[in-house]
């Protein structure tokens, strides 16, 4: 019986999608522009079943700040097309922008210039769906290069170019009264960010390339229809205003040259092995990760006539802190982990300056949090402006060091603390807010990596001496253990301080 129920439910009518309209996606792109806090200017002309599109003027007011940013985009044709709406755009066509003062700062700084805007075999259609309306975009190449840059009237030699080949990409626009959500996902085979300042005329100069590839990106986004506003923020950000970027990559390129006065001064060169990033803004705050499983860098500095190689079986940097301004304490952490540092030969040898001394490899892991209390929003440009003069616009309520492991040869240093800040008590250091806490570390295999440092020539016989009475000051054995000693760290609400025991302050 389940079966023929099951069978009859498939076979049932099914209400039909109305087709997308050439006005109705128009007003898709008009309602993106909108909920960005773009105002926009452009001429909608039927051509009998299509509506073709003038070029699109975009302006909008930098938040916080007396700027206002005005670009001009190519124009779209819409033409129905098969129960779908074809978006034709120009193969090519310049695109100016300016940036000039406004209100009191009207005498300020004001630039301007063009992109030209290239397209390859690029297809672009739109088409309504269960989800909202669908935008699908794919082609061999799409291109914004950066052909005019000036200040103050001036022209400027600057550089900017962003090209992306081999790209698929399905976002998805639903749209109602009060919110526009947005999802966006891409592959591309590869991407390639050209950027710099400076020619051969300009005393100093930069020039640098980031090269991605086989990226898949992934971007979402919650926004009010009439767009965000600075002083809404708190309230929108609690009625669900995100923004969300997921990027990775199976390997990346990157480099840059820097010179001075005609004469190259520094340069890098970094490659990457499967980066991902993450960066999600909401009212719950702000989150930054960036990971790789392995890194290789190249520093040059051509004044010193010094290069240093780098490399690392994987790096991880995880940041989340709060960005609304709040008077309860709100969560903050950080975790960076560095697995397998190492240094080529020729640096080794740069740095230890020794042949006895074997190249050798490292790990660092640090994973910090606690709760603070934020004084203003973080997107508050004005507010933030003036806490430069002024005391800074976040107090630390509690800081929580959960790990800290770092590893050299075969000396090891873990560590854990805890310590609660009270800015209202009487002041205990000058300067500084009433401190309670504790904190222990523990150093395994220290001893045996100051006898090979000192074998090697790398200290001498006086520094290692130095460093053992310093630790000795500050460290007491562990039981059991041959070569491990520990610090035991205690702070007082009466502001004394402890180390074993043993009181410091």
């Amino acid at each position: 019986m389940r079966q023929v129920l099951a069978v009859a439910a498939l076979c049932a009518p099914q209400a039909a999608l109305a087709e997308l309209t050439v006005e109705e996606a128009w007003g898709v792109w008009t309602a993106q522009f909108e909920a960005l806090g773009l105002d926009w200017e452009a001429e909608a002309v039927p051509e009998g079943d299509a509506l073709a599109v003038g070029p699109i003027f975009l302006s909008m007011q930098f938040p916080g700040l007396p700027l206002e940013m005005n670009l001009q985009l190519p124009g779209p044709r819409f033409v129905p097309d098969a129960g779908e709406v074809a978006v034709q755009l120009p193969t090519s066509e310049a695109m100016p922008f300016s940036v000039t003062a406004i209100g009191d700062a009207e005498e300020g700084f004001t630039s301007s210039g063009a992109f030209a805007w290239r397209m390859e075999d690029v297809g672009v259609r739109m088409r309504q769906t269960d989800a909202g309306v669908e935008t699908r975009w794919s082609g061999t190449s799409f291109e914004i290069d950066m052909t005019e840059f000036g200040i103050g009237g001036q022209p400027f030699p600057a550089e900017y170019r962003y090209v992306q080949s081999g790209f698929d990409i399905t976002q998805t626009s639903r749209i109602d009264d009060a919110w526009l959500d947005f999802t966006r996902r891409g592959v591309a085979g590869q991407v390639v960010i050209d950027y710099g300042y400076g020619d051969d005329t300009s005393t100093e100069g930069l020039a640098g390339t980031l090269r991605r590839d086989e990226v898949e990106t992934l971007t979402e986004l919650r926004l009010p229809r009439g767009g965000p506003t600075l002083d809404g923020l708190p309230e929108l950000a609690e009625a669900g205003m995100m923004f969300r970027h997921e990027a990775a990559a199976k390997s990346g390129h990157d480099e840059d040259d820097e010179w001075y006065a005609g004469e190259l001064i520094s340069s890098g060169e970094t490659r990457w092995t499967n980066i991902t990033g993450i960066f999600t803004l909401s009212g719950d705050g702000l989150r930054v990760v960036s990971d790789s499983d392995a890194a290789e860098m190249q520093i040059t500095d051509e004044l010193l006539g010094l290069t240093v190689d780098v490399e690392a079986a994987r790096v991880l940097m995880d940041l989340a802190v709060p960005v609304l301004r709040a008077i309860e304490p709100q969560d903050y952490a950080l975790r960076f982990e560095l697995d397998g540092l190492s240094l080529s030969e020729e640096t080794w040898s740069a740095f230890f300056i020794s042949d006895a001394l074997s190249r050798q490899t490292a790990d660092l892991k640090v994973d910090l949090g606690g709760k603070a209390i934020l004084l203003e929003t973080l997107f508050d440009l004005a507010a933030l402006g003036q806490s430069f003069n002024g005391p800074l616009p976040v107090s630390i309520e509690t800081l929580d060091l959960r790990a800290l492991e770092a590893r050299f040869w075969d000396a090891e240093l873990t560590g854990k603390a805890a310590v609660r800040f009270d800015h209202g008590a009487r002041r205990t250091f000058d300067g500084f807010p009433a401190t309670e806490g504790d904190a222990t570390f523990e150093l395994t295999g220290v001893q045996g990596l100051l006898d090979r440092l000192t074998e090697a020539g790398v200290l001498t016989t006086d520094d290692a001496m130095s460093a053992r009475m310093m630790m000795g000051m500050f460290t007491a054995p562990v039981d059991g253990e041959d070569d491990a000693v520990r610090a035991e760290f205690e702070i007082k609400p009466d502001g004394q301080v402890t180390v074993n025991g043993q009181r410091l302050r």
